[in-house]
């Protein structure tokens, strides 16, 4: 609470929070980072996979960092952000925001991202139109429909693709 925390590396699955943050609730300095957060849900509220609580007295102007991770398979109850809820500073970067769903819906208005403006989108990111994200930058992907998560991006299941920590692979396309 109110501290710092690093996550590097590392894969947070099937975890379920009585109210909300499923996989992660964060009211201090967050950095999240080469992390798969994956399968969380939460019964009541928001932030299926994280949840940023993250304000001027908890963290000052560091904010929330998210780069270089998967975020997906999560559900939120509610109507705040199956896999990522903003309520501080957040920076996202080269990170897959895409399949998580809320109330069971993958094509909620904020199924992937709820943000209350607080996010700041760096570029190289991926996410499904109309999830709640807004990654518009010319980096940025955006698929068309929810179901292009699992059949065109990633592997629907956590593995060991080569690591000692799960991960979902990225679908390889033969051309």
């Amino acid at each position: 609470s109110r501290g710092t925390l690093n996550v590097v590396g590392s894969t947070i699955a099937a975890n379920r929070a009585g109210y909300s943050g499923g996989g992660i609730l964060s009211d201090g300095v967050l950095t999240v980072s080469r992390s798969t957060i994956s399968g969380n849900r939460t019964d009541v509220s928001g932030g299926g996979g994280i949840l940023i609580l993250c304000n001027n007295e908890s963290c000052g102007t560091a904010g929330a960092a998210i780069r270089s991770s998967t975020i997906t398979g999560n559900d939120a109850k509610g109507d705040a952000g199956g896999g990522l809820y903003f309520l501080g500073p957040t920076t996202v970067s080269n990170t897959i925001v895409a399949g998580n769903r809320l109330n069971g819906d993958p094509t909620a208005l904020t199924a992937d991202c709820r943000d209350n403006g607080y996010l700041d989108a760096l570029g190289y990111n991926l996410s499904t139109l109309d999830t709640g994200c807004g990654f518009t930058g010319p980096t940025d992907v955006v698929l068309q429909l929810p179901s292009q998560v699992y059949t065109v991006v990633l592997e629907p299941v956590l593995a060991a693709n080569g690591s000692p920590r799960l991960t979902h692979a990225l679908i390889e396309r033969g051309y």
